[in-house]
């Protein structure tokens, strides 16, 4: 944990050194700034140079994903791929592969010399001009346009897209969107602090960006609690993740063994994983508890394999990606479920919500409530605990299957349109 306490004073940084140097902070926009003008010319030549392209072109099939290197819609495009065109982008695909899914890079589409010595600097105006050429449906994350790191060209981005007569969809996936002033979780908000010192400075341009997004996208869509921080939602549903059933197979074995529970310890004040541990340490006698922090996503999918318990969060009131994956290979999961937000999609569609949190086989469990929870697992038979590993698999099968469902029908209803 990045903090520490003293006579009831918390600490969460001791250097005495602010987030940002105003030099180095003016450096870096005046910096960007001066290229957006010299770049100027040449930007709006290759606008032209596509405009006259699409003269002649018939309007194709072909989606992009992108373009910020997030796990969410890279297993979408890997499930979805044998039916579309889909293409993602990514300027640089550092983490979070995903089997069978391959990712465009600047690598891959700029000449050498901006690839390797200004990816970010000259690459976006050249992926940019790239995309706009090549597809005609793009979904991305708020954060994800082309220009997003530019002082003046972002907000020429979707009235751009507009003029070329492409489709905009916008998804969020999270920090995107967060806004500290709005955010009321106090456990939520100081985890985002201890975990990025610089976590607010995006704020401003993140609510403008957010908004001027949704003034000219053609799809919005809201998985989760995000509906807080955006103006607009034309889709609005629980998780909407979509995994590769092959990919995560049913692995819930106990053999005489004794009960592993595992723990991913990343955004560790978000989660309650200094709480998650004390709970671990009174158990040692009773369970194998193993806590993950730091590893690689191979690393620790191949632990969430081995293990029968998935305890992921105790603050946060939402289902997070990792416990639809420990869903889905059969495991018994544990996290904290806001029960105003259930409440508030079963007020939109009943028929559905009633029959599916009916059935949701995810233990709910706070911070109180988390050692007692788990203490009555470990009293269970063979029997029961296979029973609720069997519910896992078979409940996160069907939400997958109905999340796939809508996507297509999404994608489905864009190219349609477009």
């Amino acid at each position: 944990m990045q903090h520490f306490s003293e006579r009831g004073w918390i600490f969460t940084n001791t250097s005495c050194e602010a987030p940002m140097h105003w030099a180095k902070e003016l450096c870096y926009r005046c910096k960007g700034l001066l290229v957006e003008i010299l770049v100027f010319p040449l930007f709006f030549m290759g606008l032209i140079i596509v405009w006259l392209r699409s003269l002649k072109k018939t309007p194709n099939q072909k989606v992009l994903f992108g373009t910020s290197s997030i796990i969410s819609l890279k297993t979408v495009k890997s499930v979805l791929d044998s039916e579309f065109d889909i293409t993602y982008f990514s300027f640089k695909n550092l983490n979070m592969q995903v089997s069978n899914e391959k990712s465009v890079t600047i690598e891959n589409i700029a000449p050498k010399w901006i690839a390797n010595d200004y990816p970010l600097l000259l690459g976006k105006y050249w992926a940019f001009l790239w995309a706009l050429d090549q597809f005609h449906v793009f979904f991305l994350y708020f954060d994800g346009g082309f220009l997003d790191r530019t002082v003046l060209y972002w907000r020429l981005e979707p009235i751009v897209y507009q003029f070329f007569g492409k489709k905009i969809a916008l998804l969020p996936y999270g920090a995107d969107v967060w806004d500290s002033r709005k955010n009321t979780n106090l456990y939520q908000k100081y985890g985002h602090i201890v975990y990025d010192k610089e976590y607010f400075k995006e704020d401003f341009k993140k609510e403008k960006r957010v908004y001027w997004w949704c003034k000219y996208a053609h799809l919005v869509l809201s998985p989760i609690d995000y509906m807080r921080y955006i103006p607009r939602a034309d889709v609005v549903m629980l998780f909407g993740h979509v995994l590769a059933i092959s990919d995560h197979p049913y692995r819930f074995s106990l053999n005489d063994e004794p009960l592993k529970m595992l723990h991913f310890a990343n955004h560790g004040i978000r989660k309650g994983s200094h709480h998650i541990t004390s709970v671990f340490d009174s158990l040692q006698d009773k369970a194998q508890c193993q806590i993950l922090e730091g590893v690689s996503r191979d690393k620790a999918l191949e632990a969430l394999q081995h293990c029968h318990i998935f305890i992921d969060n105790i603050i946060d009131g939402f289902v997070s990606y990792a416990s639809i994956e420990a869903l889905l290979a059969g495991k018994i999961v544990i996290t904290n479920m806001d029960k105003s937000l259930n409440a508030f999609y079963q007020y939109l569609d009943p028929e559905y919500y009633d029959a599916l949190l009916a059935q949701c086989p995810i233990i709910h469990a706070h911070k109180e409530n988390l050692e007692e929870v788990l203490q009555e697992l470990l009293l269970l038979d063979a029997a029961s605990l296979v029973q609720k590993s069997e519910q896992s698999r078979a409940f996160a099968v069907k939400l997958i299957e109905d999340d796939c469902a809508m996507w297509k029908k999404i994608l489905s209803n864009l190219l349609e349109a477009s």
